[in-house]
Formats: C-alpha cells, structure tokens, sequence
C-alpha cells in the first residue's frame, strides 16, 4: 500500500487530489485542520487528509527495482566478505585476519543495508502509532528498530489502534522490556581487586568518565580506588588524571607495558576496585589493536566498558568500534549524552551493539554528572526529546 498527505480547501477538494495522483481506489485513513501558521503561506491548505491506495505485487516490485536500479547485490557482496574472512591464514589456530574485527565490519555493512530497506518499506500503521512513529524517528531510533517495537507492542496486546496516550504507553512498555541496562552495584572480594578496563576511539570522553566513576558514591565512590593508565603517550590525559589523583588522593599508576600492569595490580592487592584507562584511536587496527589485546590477556580485567559518545553517527560508530570487539566488551558508557538532542540512539546502540548500557554521562562536573542506565532513565530522555 502507497500513503500520503494531501491539502486542500475542504475534505472533498483534497480527497480531488489525492485520486488525481493514485487512482480512483483511494481510501481516506485520517482527516484533520491544518494549524494556522501553515494556512497564512498556503490559503488552499486549509484541510490535511491521509490517503492511501493498495499497490499490486508487481507495481511494488518494479518501484523497488527502480529506487534500488544500479545497487550490488547484496548476497554476492556479503557471501565474498565471509569467504575472504574464511580463506585468511591460520597461526596455531587462531585466524590472523582478526575474525572479530571482520565481522563488526560486516554487521555495520548489514546494518546500512537494513536501513536502505526500511526507507522502502515504510510501516503502515493506522494513527496514533504512525505518530508514535514519526516520534520515535524524531527522537534517534533508526527506523527498523522503530518498526519493530510498534510492531512488537501492537501484537503482546492485539491493538492496532488506541488513543495516543494508550499508544505512548504500550510503546513505553515495549521500550522498558527490550532495552538491556545490567548496571548493578559491583561484587568485590576481599584480597582480589575487581578490574574495570575501558577502551574506546579517542574523543569519547574515557579519562573523565574514570574520575567520575572513581568518586560518584553511586558507582565506586567510597570504596578503595585505585586507577591505572596506559595511556602515556597523552601529555593532556595524563596531566588530568595526575591533577585528579591531588585533588581526590586516589593513586594513579601510568604503566607502559603488560608485565608492568600486572606488576602494578599485584601491588594494588589490598584496593577493592582498579579502573584501567587505555589509549583511543581514531582508526583503531594493527599495532594498536594488539597492545590493547597484550594488555587485555594478561591483566584479564572483570569488566571491560566499551566507551562511545552520544554525538558520534550511529553507522560511524559501527565503523569505529570494530577493532574493539576482540576484547569481548561486557558492556557500553555512553558519554556527552547532554549534547545530544537524539537520545533514542540508545535504543538503537543498544540493539546494534548487543550489549547492556551500564552507565551514562551527561555534563562535566566530577562526580554528579554519570548515572547508571535504567529503563526509567532512557524513557525520561525520550518523552524530553519528543
């Protein structure tokens, strides 16, 4: 089916229109007055209507392969990619091609194509969830994953129409259901430090978000902190995290190889909590991905928070985070989600991601401004932003 908005003087005038463009088949879903500011440039608009026409199976297939004409198949290219993964060379049994790395490429590939589709296959829902819709678009959900939840929120409870308030509700319900946030208060055991690494592109905010975590009595403020850098080569990070150390007497260690990290931790057996900071690149691979895997093996940290910013493109950070999916991240801090006017990414990030979002920072005061991710906060932050 083919929808559409159309204006006109009166219903019969726009109701003209829109068999003029689709056909005499047309059927009329919705009809309302048209808001002021809009009849001042327009004295026609004075009625908005929207109208639809059912589509054959063969128009449909010849629009897609007009909007699509040109386009590489998408099987060809995706079955090429995993054969060229396959065919990489082997060491001891391992794939030296980096197989983690490859497949995060490959999903953000995925990802994109999804999203082409689903600019095709725009949903049909009746009103109030083609507004809620619009809303959720509005708000940074990508629109599969828009799709997906009306859908899903319209079959747990067999309604395909409702009033808006009804509607925002079981959309907020579908929301809180499906969105993973494991935040939770951190175990610790007595003589064996919990190690928290994070890693994450450079910009993303890691360094602050440390400070932050190490006092905010919320996280591990507290409780015995200490935090370990390898992030040397950084004169403006590691200033900071020496400053940090002064004004909150929590030590920092900076260490420039594995052995010394271990070395480091075994000193640090009487701390309840070790934040591990590591260096950012903005195009992660090769040498760096494998002193961050160095590091990795050998302190083999508890939990390792992937560390992406709420500003960054969605597909950019696809791109971005593939070098970390080695690592085996256990979860995501988002950061700078105050300079967003987005925040449904989340629920996309999340979903694309796979992984819980533990925490979430919004502003540059140390401690307060971090909070552990809940259902309840990522609602708040979508109703603030549709």
């Amino acid at each position: 089916m083919k929808i559409k908005t159309f204006f006109g003087k009166n219903v019969k005038d726009a109701m003209a229109r829109a068999k003029a463009e689709l056909g005499d088949g047309v059927i009329l879903f919705e009809t309302k007055e048209i808001k002021q500011a809009l009849k001042d440039r327009d004295e026609n608009a004075v009625i908005q209507i929207t109208a639809g026409v059912e589509m054959s199976p063969r128009r449909e297939k010849q629009d897609y392969e007009i909007l699509h004409e040109g386009e590489d198949q998408a099987p060809k290219y995706f079955n090429g990619h995993l054969d060229s993964i396959l065919k990489k060379p082997t060491v001891n049994g391992h794939n030296s091609g980096n197989v983690g790395s490859e497949l995060a490429a490959l999903r953000a590939e995925i990802m994109k194509l999804e999203e082409k589709l689903s600019q095709f296959d725009k949903p049909e829902f009746f009103y109030p969830f083609s507004l809620v819709y619009e809303k959720l678009l509005a708000s940074g959900i990508r629109p599969s994953h828009a799709k997906a939840i009306i859908e899903s929120g319209m079959q747990k409870t067999g309604e395909e129409s409702a009033s808006p308030a009804r509607a925002l509700g079981l959309i907020k319900n579908e929301i809180a259901e499906s969105f993973v946030c494991a935040a939770k208060e951190v175990d610790v055991n007595p003589g064996k430090p919990r190690t928290v690494m994070l890693v994450g592109p450079s910009g993303m905010g890691k360094t602050t978000v440390i400070m932050k975590m190490a006092l905010n009595p919320d996280i591990f403020g507290g409780r015995k902190v200490a935090v370990l850098t390898t992030d040397c080569y950084r004169m403006a990070a590691a200033a900071a995290l020496k400053a940090f150390s002064k004004v909150s007497n929590i030590q920092v260690f900076e260490v420039r190889q594995a052995a010394d990290a271990i070395a480091a931790i075994q000193k640090l057996s009487k701390m309840e909590v070790i934040i591990i900071d590591t260096p950012g690149r903005s195009s992660a691979g090769g040498e760096y991905t494998d002193m961050l895997l160095n590091y990795h093996q050998s302190i083999q940290p508890d939990e390792v928070y992937l560390t992406l910013s709420a500003v960054t493109d969605l597909d950019d950070l696809a791109g971005l985070t593939k070098s970390y999916w080695p690592l085996k991240p256990t979860g995501i801090v988002v950061t700078k989600l105050d300079e967003t006017s987005k925040p449904g990414k989340l629920v996309s990030l999340q979903r694309d991601m796979h992984l819980p979002i533990e925490f979430v920072s919004s502003g540059q005061l140390i401690p307060q401004d971090i909070d552990r991710m809940s259902r309840e906060l990522i609602w708040t932050k979508l109703l603030m932003a549709i």
